[in-house]
């Protein structure tokens, strides 16, 4: 159950969306995750509906650098986390990328696999792309939380 106070779910999500000073502390721990967020859900779409994307950028493939801001923004997102407070730079930059590349590509393997298996409709391709994306955000923010709290 979800402490008073502390939104849970999407909205949980939603409420870390704020304006902040540009700093170099929030540039790096509140912009980059959450530019690294919208990568990660435009990044679904890519994997997901690939010609959308196409139209968009024609002359350039995107993915690559979705990917890498997806990481990064996922990385700094987990490194500013309470608790790794305690470790060591070296420990705490491997558990985040690793946390961090783990995410993003068991995600393009999820992503592979349904759009194999779901109706040849790009609708439904996009939908689902991009519900498991803010699912799987949802879940991983809330599994933070959890560990921070122990």
């Amino acid at each position: 159950m979800a402490a008073p106070g502390k939104p849970k779910g999407l909205q949980g999500l939603l409420g870390g969306i704020s304006i902040k000073p540009l700093t170099q502390e929030n540039l790096l721990y509140h912009y980059a995750p959450m530019a690294g967020a919208a990568s990660y859900t435009t990044l679904s779409i890519s994997l997901s509906n690939p010609n959308m994307l196409r139209r968009l950028f024609p002359t350039r493939d995107i993915t690559n650098g979705l990917l890498l801001t997806s990481i990064a923004g996922t990385a700094l997102y987990i490194y500013k986390r309470p608790h790794l407070e305690k470790l060591s730079n070296q420990m705490r930059i491997t558990y985040c990328i690793y946390g961090a590349s783990m995410l993003s590509l068991s995600s393009i393997l999820i992503w592979s696999i349904l759009r194999y298996y779901l109706p040849d409709n790009c609708v439904v391709h996009t939908a689902t792309g991009v519900a498991t994306s803010i699912g799987l955000l949802i879940l991983g923010k809330d599994y933070l939380d959890l560990v921070d709290k122990k």
